[in-house]
């Protein structure tokens, strides 16, 4: 006789808490913020002159946008060049992958300087390499950019969003939605600042309002436009 098997499905609160304790637990949790913004820096951090982004290019998978350009194919390497939109994203996703779990290697030794695109590709590595014990099986996480008229582009990271949500409008995104942004909690004093993962509602433990606010570009008086770069789910971190 088989023995049943029961899947236990974790809750939003506890997939929150995990992934909070396993940020703060490591390398994300010394980041070196390049790039602070005095609108949001509370801690007076220096910005790192010089610094370039060092994450690699994501579209996919499950990116946001028409299928891939000639132009672009060419500044991507010779061997991705004839091979398909689907193989490349694939490919775009594994570099992505496996230069954050580098990253976060190199980064246990010397703290790691980083942008917001930076430490979105050492969170998706961190994530992805403890999956199975930090997420439900159909669980997605979620690399967003967001840009605002006259001011530099950000980028966070989204976990179970519904997919057939408004990515424009957070108020869609499901109950089991939910925000991490370190680069903006790196630069907090308190919590739920300080914390980098947010609930997005507004009745959660978690609730950040000021970081809502940031979100939906309320800060400038301008609306902030957000643009899906990749998705990945348990199947992309299958070693």
């Amino acid at each position: 006789m088989t023995e049943a098997v029961h899947t236990v499905r974790k809750t939003k609160t506890q997939i929150m808490a995990d992934v909070q304790a396993a940020v703060d637990a490591s390398p994300l949790a010394t980041v070196v913020v390049a790039n602070p913004w005095g609108i949001l820096d509370q801690k007076n951090l220096v910005t790192q002159a010089g610094h370039n982004a060092w994450a690699p290019i994501l579209m996919g998978p499950g990116a946001q946008g028409a299928p891939l350009t000639n132009q672009l194919k060419l500044a991507l390497d010779v061997s991705l060049r004839n091979k398909t939109d689907q193989e490349i994203y694939a490919a775009l996703a594994e570099v992505y992958v496996r230069t954050g779990n580098e990253r976060l290697l190199a980064a246990a030794k010397r703290p790691a300087v980083g942008t917001c695109l930076d430490i979105c590709c050492l969170l998706v590595a961190l994530l992805g390499g403890r999956f199975r014990e930090l997420f439900n099986p159909t669980s997605t996480i979620e690399v967003v950019l967001m840009t605002t008229v006259g001011q530099a582009p950000h980028a966070f990271v989204v976990v179970d969003r519904l997919p057939t949500s408004t990515l424009s409008n957070h108020t869609t995104w499901g109950p089991d939605a939910f925000v991490i942004d370190q680069w903006y909690a790196l630069q907090r004093n308190s919590a739920p600042g300080s914390q980098a993962v947010k609930d997005l509602d507004p009745n959660g433990d978690r609730h950040d309002a000021d970081f809502i606010s940031f979100l939906t570009g309320s800060r400038l008086a301008k609306p902030a436009t957000l643009a899906r770069k990749g998705v990945f789910t348990a199947r992309d971190f299958i070693s």
